[in-house]
Order: structure tokens, then C-alpha cells, then sequence
């Protein structure tokens, strides 16, 4: 797992989570009962986590955020990802880009 925001504001985090959900994109929330133990004054960030297969993908939804054209997830070679397509291409390819999905706003689709 990666850690791709901290935030102690938790309607961004929410916002984010929803564009991330809309995405495909399985992610956590890491921290986000520390508040129990800091008394609820927002001191300690959550941090919004992914794997890191979902990495690239989740910053560049986040980064586009409310602007998403759309997204590649692309895997490399040696990736710890748990695909049957995937271990297809790493056991019949050396060198390789998996394409996992191509993911189009509805307003850019043909």
C-alpha cells in the first residue's frame, strides 16, 4: 500500500474517496480513528492509501480531480498483481506493459 494523500480535512477526503470510487479504484483510509485518542481537534492526518498497482492511476485521478478526461492502469513487468491476464503476459513475455484498463469520461466517448 501508498500513501497518495494526508488530509485532516474530511470532506476533501470524502470528495476524493467518491472520485476514486467512480474510478474503479479499491483504496483505504488509514488513521482515521486516531481522533479517539487526540480528542478530536484534527491534529493527525488520515492517509488515503491504494496499492501500489493503482498508484499512478489513483494520482492521476486525484490530480485531475472534477476534470478527469480519463485513465490508463498500466502494470510493469515483476508487479505483485493478481490477475489471470496479467500472469498470462509474465509468463509468455520478458518485457512488457501490461494495459489493464482504459477508463473515458462519458462526455469523450465515441
Amino acid at each position: 500500500m501508498v500513501t497518495i494523500i494526508r488530509t485532516t480535512n474530511m470532506v476533501r477526503l470524502s470528495f476524493l474517496r467518491a472520485l476514486l470510487n467512480d474510478a474503479g479504484i479499491e483504496h483505504d483510509v488509514f488513521d482515521n480513528h486516531i481522533s479517539a485518542l487526540e480528542g478530536g481537534i484534527g491534529a493527525f492526518p488520515c492517509r488515503l492509501v491504494v496499492a501500489n498497482a493503482y498508484k499512478l492511476s489513483a494520482e492521476r485521478v486525484l490530480d485531475d480531480a472534477g476534470e478527469v478526461a480519463g485513465f490508463v492502469m498500466a502494470v510493469d513487468p515483476g508487479a505483485d498483481y493478481d490477475s489471470e491476464n496479467y500472469r498470462y503476459f509474465e509468463s509468455h513475455f520478458r518485457n512488457h506493459l501490461y494495459i489493464d484498463r482504459v477508463v473515458l469520461a462519458d462526455s469523450l466517448q465515441g
